[in-house]
């Protein structure tokens, strides 16, 4: 009984072995392995899975700083032999890189006479930067949403590999100004190592500004701090325009309005041609819509009055005492332009029943 179950496990150990050695050599294929990293001022640790039947493994490396944004699909260049480290070993500390740069990784692990496993891929899949991650910022605040606003700008930090950051420093300057003063945003409560809210109230209204922010941390007594981040611009004015209506008449074929900005309004353009939609009720009660198009460009500064007029080439026009309906310009998205400093497309709307108009602009596409 003992001699079977000596045999027993010695069948069992040997399936084991035979297992092992086949995953390791997977017959003639090279094995993939994963990796890990971590990064620290000046360094960046990595840590490999261990393969069975391995000796040694190899550590390469490559400097993709200035690439990883370029394309989804960064394609491996060349990558350098940065060292080496027995079977027993399943990590390396890369101690010759820079802050602020990114780098991506190869590791080898072979046998006595042979490769047994790697991570290589033709493009690269994974990279750390090492110490802090210049950061990204971004407007927090959605146009359509009316977040940013004549008493406060929304904004957006993350960083994209690197350190946790401890906290972010944010700097502006005004249009017109030379120098950047830092500034001390509100930062609410819940946020991340990964990324920031910052709420500047110390905005003054109806100002442009440009921002940048950098992120710092600390660790073993050492404070290090990230590149800038672009520059950002946005103005502190009503991200969605207001205006009032203190004239409307329409006569045989031509509609004529005046709209009011509002104080803390940015600059609004519309461009000769301009297709615009009124819709209103007819007698029966019936909506009825009519496309016209603005005669000429048109600016409308801030605290400004103008006159718009628009040409109906389908016929005449209702005859309205009062106005009624509605009136959308730039009903496309397409030549109507609200100067808040984001990219979008942008609509006039007009409640003539209101005598209230709004501009929209349309930040997500």
């Amino acid at each position: 009984m003992k001699r079977i179950l000596r045999v027993s496990v010695l069948l069992i150990l040997a399936a084991i072995l035979t297992a092992g050695l086949l995953y390791a050599y997977g017959g003639n294929k090279v094995v993939k392995t994963s990796y890990e990293t971590t990064s620290h001022p000046g360094k960046i640790h990595v840590k490999w899975d261990r393969k069975w039947g391995v000796f040694h493994y190899d550590i390469y490396r490559t400097d993709i700083t200035g690439e990883i944004y370029t394309s989804d699909n960064v394609p491996f260049k060349k990558y350098d032999k940065i060292g080496s480290v027995s079977a027993f070993h399943a990590s390396f500390d890369d101690e010759k890189v820079e802050n602020g740069h990114y780098y991506t990784y190869v590791i080898k692990g072979y046998g006595k006479d042979k490769l047994l496993c790697d991570n290589f891929d033709k493009n690269v899949t994974q990279y750390e930067c090492a110490g802090l991650a210049k950061p990204e910022l971004l407007n927090g605040g959605y146009g359509e949403n009316d977040e940013n606003s004549p008493q406060c700008i929304y904004l957006y930090v993350q960083k994209d590999g690197g350190m946790d950051a401890d906290g972010v420093e944010l700097y502006r300057k005004a249009k017109g100004d030379k120098k950047f003063e830092r500034v001390e945003p509100e930062i609410p409560e819940g946020g991340s190592a990964e990324a920031f809210d910052l709420h500047d109230t110390s905005v003054k209204p109806g100002t442009s500004y440009t921002y940048k922010a950098r992120t710092f941390a600390e660790e073993n007594g050492e404070r290090i701090v990230s590149e800038y981040s672009e520059s950002l611009q946005l103005a502190a004015v009503n991200f969605i325009g207001q205006y009032e209506v203190t004239k409307f008449k329409t006569e045989g074929d031509t509609l004529t309005l005046t709209v009011k900005s509002h104080k803390y309004n940015a600059g609004l353009k519309i461009d000769k041609g301009t297709r615009t939609v009124f819709a209103t009720k007819n007698k029966k009660g019936k909506t009825v819509s009519y496309e016209l198009t603005i005669d000429k460009d048109a600016v409308i500064a801030a605290g400004e009055k103008e006159t718009l007029t628009f040409t109906c080439k389908k016929g005449d026009l209702p005859e309205l005492d009062q106005p009624q309906g509605s009136l959308t310009v730039g009903d496309e998205g397409y030549g109507v332009e609200y100067d808040i400093e984001v990219f979008g497309w942008t609509e006039l709307r007009v409640d003539l029943d209101k005598k209230k108009g709004t501009v929209f602009v349309d930040y997500d596409n």
